[in-house]
């Protein structure tokens, strides 16, 4: 084990600085226990029951890590919630806050995760990847390659269906399925949530979408699949493909109806591969999306629903490049949406974006069991920065920022509980008390 911990430090729309100091490795001891109740519940849904005393009967996103599923969908059914994706022991679920606790108390449930939300990424596509020589059957390949007989599913925000890159040389429709998760209609098979429109539906133009003027999906769905013609000569990788669409988003009835969550993702893909199952065919999923919450390593269950999903004839592509150095850029200045560290005694700062939301929150990360001392901090009326305690000594301590006289806050925070050599996490939000709007102008 090494000497030191390494924290992963995430964040979006939150505070001005972090202070990382202290961190003194746990001495190893036995193998851990079993989790039981609250314990297996991560930083995030620790977070959202304290929202669920002011309103239990909301719906929660979570994932849930089983070690024996048909126990656990007969909790979650008899607890008023909803299963989505079975991918391995990993499953999505929508459950009341009220239910939380009891769902984590349950002995087939190993650990639940809360739904952080994702955004819409792009970066450089078809540059330096030889694309046209694919299209050509150049050697080495045995012949020309353009997707036919392939299902392309895209995980994103809209789609153009009337679009010609998606229409094939007859002017048919290549779009074959479309699900669109945040309008209430007719959901697919297996699913309670959403509304799908098959081919019948696309080819008659009776497609109900929730907000056909957002176009990254389009913009996705073109370097993806979309064919060039005289009217768009700029094709894609896989003009040859039939495309399935998800337009994801929040399911109807959650506590926040327009986040993008990590569980509405999985869903997408789970679909797309059900689609391409049922006719036979190897499905590609494109999903131009990203957070900058959670571990960062493969170890989160969002992660691990995906990674289960995943196999021959099912592949998974995800957006990189865009913040991979950690580094975003607000009016010139570089700030960070997430970086990483060594804690050691001595003092680190590091400056985060904040959002336009008056509630903001951090996560932080180590890959090991340490005692941190965490501080957050804000900027007063002369530029310097007043600092809150966030962990002292391990220990989380809430807190409320007073700056000026302007009370900001309250922080709140929640530990998530390793899982054997998993890395350990610390979420922190900030929220606006009083309710005078002003945290987002000042953190």
């Amino acid at each position: 084990m090494s000497s030191r911990a390494i924290p992963s430090l995430y964040g979006f729309a939150s505070l001005v600085c972090l202070l990382v100091t202290n961190a003194a490795l746990a001495a190893p001891g036995p193998a851990l226990a079993p989790l039981r109740g609250v314990h297996k519940l991560d930083g995030a849904l620790r977070l959202r029951l304290d929202d669920a005393r002011h309103d239990r009967a909301h719906l929660v996103a979570a994932f849930v890590q089983t070690r024996d599923r048909e126990a656990t969908q007969s909790a979650i059914a008899r607890l008023g919630g909803v299963v989505g994706t079975v991918a391995g022991d990993v499953m999505t679920v929508r459950l009341p806050a009220a239910h939380i606790e009891a769902l984590a108390d349950e002995p087939s449930v190993m650990r639940m995760e809360g739904a952080l939300p994702v955004r819409a990424n792009l970066d450089a596509a078809r540059a330096a990847t030889r694309v046209d020589e694919v299209h050509a059957g150049h050697a080495p390949l045995p012949y020309a390659l353009t997707g036919q007989g392939v299902i392309v599913g895209v995980v994103d925000f809209d789609l153009d269906l009337t679009h010609a890159a998606f229409r094939d040389e007859a002017g048919e429709p290549r779009v074959i399925a479309l699900w669109d998760q945040a309008v209430q209609g007719t959901p697919p098979a297996g699913f309670d949530y959403g509304h799908l429109c098959d081919r019948r539906a696309i080819v008659a133009g009776g497609c109900l979408q929730s907000e056909p003027g957002r176009r990254h999906g389009t913009h996705v769905t073109g370097i993806a699949a979309g064919g060039g013609d005289d009217a768009s000569p700029y094709g894609g990788v896989a003009p040859g493909a039939e495309i399935v669409f998800v337009d994801f988003g929040a399911p109807p009835g959650l506590d926040d109806p327009h986040a993008a969550l990590a569980t509405a993702v999985c869903d997408g893909a789970a679909f797309v591969f059900s689609v391409a199952e049922t006719l036979g065919r190897p499905a590609v999923v494109n999903m131009s999306l990203g957070g900058h919450f959670g571990p960062h390593d493969g170890s989160g269950l969002a992660d691990r629903c995906l990674d289960n999903l995943s196999g021959p004839g099912r592949i998974l592509v995800a957006a990189a490049g865009n913040e991979g150095a950690g580094g975003l850029h607000r009016a010139g200045e570089r700030v960070f949406g997430h970086a990483a560290g060594v804690a050691s005694a001595e003092t680190r700062f590091v400056a985060f974006l904040h959002g336009a939301q008056p509630s903001m929150q951090i996560d932080v990360w180590t890959d090991h069991d340490v005692e941190l001392t965490v501080r957050l901090g804000a900027l007063d009326l002369r530029g310097e920065v007043v600092m809150a305690p966030a962990i002292e000594g391990g220990v989380l301590a809430p807190t409320t920022f007073t700056i000026d006289e302007l009370a900001l806050g309250p922080v709140s925070g929640a530990s998530t509980t390793p899982v054997g050599d998993e890395p350990r996490g610390h979420v922190f939000r900030v929220d606006d008390g009083d309710g005078d709007g002003k945290e987002a102008g000042r953190i």
